[in-house]
């Protein structure tokens, strides 16, 4: 009977030891701090992705419109300037520019009306616009971005920005609920665990974590209960056989 009170004690101990440590071991890592680091990750990545895409957007569509009005003013101006017996620049136009940029100059060299946006180390863009003239000169103008869609994408940047910073925080604290919720069930799973590696044979995991929603935290306190009948079972079938052992002993 002593060996097989000792084999119980050292299943029962086993039980309590590994499970009850793995449990603690895992709770202590955060379930919900590192849901709620994943959303806000996956949220701040796809709010970056985003507004670079807004962002850029919206600087070509203003750089096209920029490009549209200049070539306008070019077109206007060399009316002006082949309808003028002095060919007066208007406009700001300038006849064979030295700062032309040489891609546009051997463009509308070719007979061809153009824009071009030349970058500046600043930020700030130039727009430019040239026209071949007929004595096989170049007539252009250029002008700066204006300030106003440089202010319009401040703003832009501003709202992306706060939106982002929005996205992020509401992640955090969807994530938070999530984890919480996950985190308690994992606490109810770990104490009820605990209680029937302490000899509470009558204690059910599935039961103590309860809800509505099944998910992997069901398949873990089934997994858990069907590993507590099969070594409850094991200890019966321990004590009957030392107990018939006895028996036989005991009977001359």
């Amino acid at each position: 009977m002593n060996g097989g009170g000792r084999a119980g004690r050292r299943v029962r101990e086993a039980l309590r030891t590994g499970v009850g440590t793995r449990l603690r071991t895992g709770l202590r890592t955060g379930v919900r701090w590192k849901i709620s680091a994943a959303i806000a990750l996956v949220g701040a990545l796809v709010a970056v992705a985003l507004s670079l895409v807004v962002h850029n957007a919206a600087r070509v569509s203003m750089l096209d419109n920029a490009r549209d009005v200049q070539d306008e003013r070019i077109q206007f101006a060399l009316r002006l300037y082949s309808a003028s017996q002095r060919q007066t620049l208007q406009f700001g136009t300038k006849v064979d520019d030295p700062e032309l940029p040489t891609e546009l100059r051997e463009k509308v060299l070719t007979g061809r009306r153009a824009t071009y946006v030349e970058d500046k180390p600043d930020g700030v863009p130039d727009i430019w616009a040239a026209v071949p003239l007929a004595d096989g000169h170049v007539l252009s103008l250029h002008s700066r971005f204006t300030d106003r869609s440089a202010t319009v994408m401040k703003d832009l940047d501003q709202a992306l920005v706060i939106g982002s910073i929005a996205v992020v925080f509401g992640g955090c604290a969807l994530g938070v609920l999530i984890g919480g919720q996950l985190s308690r069930r994992l606490r109810k799973a770990a104490t009820a665990a605990s209680e029937v590696a302490q000899g509470q044979t009558d204690v059910s995991v599935r039961e103590a974590i309860g809800g509505v929603v099944k998910d992997e935290t069901d398949d873990l306190a089934s997994a858990v209960d069907a590993m507590a009948d099969a070594i409850k079972q094991r200890l019966e079938a321990e004590r009957r056989v030392t107990a018939d052992i006895a028996h036989e002993l005991r009977t001359p």
